[in-house]
């Protein structure tokens, strides 16, 4: 079994810690609100994600291989999208997370989380916390500038 502290190392370096907003009207809000976590590894690694799955048998990851060009495969993607098991997973690691800004996206996504529970109706008080930590959380994004692609597709609050 692959270490706890190794697994938050390769998440941190290489994995990716997100939210996923999109348009439901059958959602309160008319929101459906999914954390998005993934890591990608070459093909050669694949072992690797194998293992980290087989970590956390709670958890339910989606395994996804990435073709190359020619038609073959170039890499292997795990993500995990429900709230449960990223809630699970984000309690594991986040201790051993070390990147400031991965750090601060894993509160405010574990934040998110706790706010948007299932069947539970929010209070505009609530509804502000909520845009405010997905503004913080794509202000922290990777991906800066024109052709970031972000993982909130609902363009502003203005919507609700």
């Amino acid at each position: 079994m692959i270490p706890i502290e190794y697994i938050a190392g390769l998440f941190d370096g290489e994995g990716c810690f997100d939210v996923e907003i999109n348009r439901d009207n059958r959602m309160r809000l008319g929101l459906r609100i999914r954390p998005y976590i993934s890591l990608g590894l070459g093909v050669q690694d694949a072992q690797i994600l194998d293992e980290i799955t087989e970590g956390f048998p709670s958890v339910s990851f989606d395994k996804r291989y990435v073709k190359a060009k020619d038609g073959g495969v170039k890499g292997v993607v795990i993500k995990l999208h429900s709230k449960k098991g990223a809630q699970e997973f984000i309690r594991a690691i986040k201790p051993y997370i070390r990147l400031p800004t991965n750090k601060r996206r894993l509160e405010l996504l574990g934040k998110l989380l706790d706010l948007a529970k299932p069947y539970k109706r929010l209070d505009d008080n609530e509804v502000k916390e909520l845009w405010a930590i997905v503004n913080e959380i794509r202000a922290l994004s990777k991906k800066k500038g024109r052709n970031a692609k972000y993982r909130i597709s609902v363009a502003s609050e203005s919507h609700l």
